[in-house]
């Protein structure tokens, strides 16, 4: 394995024994150095992936283009070979465009995020920027976002079913698309009594579980639905009234 690493080194001119040395020196950076006697028949999968990274990186590219590389990875490693591509922009600060259909994994390792679909470029930003200021409800959708209200601006207000619910100073007036970020409402259990004073009401009408967190869908006037992530061990249950909290950071209107 430490020749196959080393192969770019040799094509250059170098010895063996300096390409060795040098593959030596990536096979530590991604936690294989006491592999290179290693058969490459004999790696996992996501060894496997990470001698592939190693050679990559020997060769000193410009550029390192990684093409679903942790497709076929289980989760566990996939989080693994996230924490590798931290750890080596941290030691050679490398540029590195990983191409993925997964926009979990694209949140977790990106600075920023091309959205592409069909060929055409859709926005170009920073994660937070994506999720909670997206361009189109085309790119809301493509990054998750379940929620869309048909209203109007007026001002610095949504105005909808839903209510008047404030959003960023400078939205242009006229026809919008209410987007919010699932995750970042703030739901809460109420009655009549403990009703706030802003925020919207609704009901629990479903409860999904992912793991230890809970999606549910609050309805409002038998009508609008929106979803809402809960955080582990939240009380609220099906059937109960709730509180939704907007916050202003996870909404945004885009057009119709």
């Amino acid at each position: 394995m430490l020749d196959n690493v080393a192969f770019s080194r040799r094509v250059k001119g170098a010895t063996r024994a300096e390409s060795r040395r040098h593959a030596g020196h990536y096979l530590d950076l991604v936690q294989l150095g006491d592999f290179g006697a290693r058969s490459v028949q004999a790696l996992s999968g996501g060894q496997e992936q990470r001698v592939a990274i190693a050679r990559a990186l020997a060769a000193a590219p410009g550029v390192l283009l990684l093409d679903e590389p942790f497709s076929t990875l289980d989760p566990a490693l996939r989080e693994d070979m996230h924490q590798l591509l931290e750890d080596i922009r941290r030691a050679l600060s490398p540029t590195i465009i990983l191409v993925t259909h997964d926009r979990d994994e694209a949140a977790a390792v990106a600075d920023r995020i091309a959205v592409v679909q069909g060929g055409e470029l859709l926005q170009h930003d920073s994660v937070d920027r994506l999720y909670n200021r997206p361009a189109s409800i085309r790119v809301s959708r493509l990054m998750g976002g379940l929620d869309e209200i048909t209203g109007t601006v007026q001002g610095s207000v949504h105005v909808s079913p839903l209510g008047r619910v404030p959003i960023s100073p400078g939205t242009p007036d006229g026809p919008g698309v209410l987007v919010i970020c699932h995750e970042a409402i703030k739901v809460s259990p109420c009655t009549e009594e403990t009703a706030p004073s802003t925020g919207v009401i609704g009901r629990v009408t479903r409860v999904r579980r992912f793991g230890p967190r809970r999606m549910v869908s609050v309805t409002f006037d038998d009508a609008l639905v929106l979803q809402a992530a809960l955080p582990p061990g939240d009380a609220v249950r099906d059937g109960c009234r709730v509180a939704l909290a907007l916050p202003l950071s996870a909404v945004s209107v885009v057009p119709v």
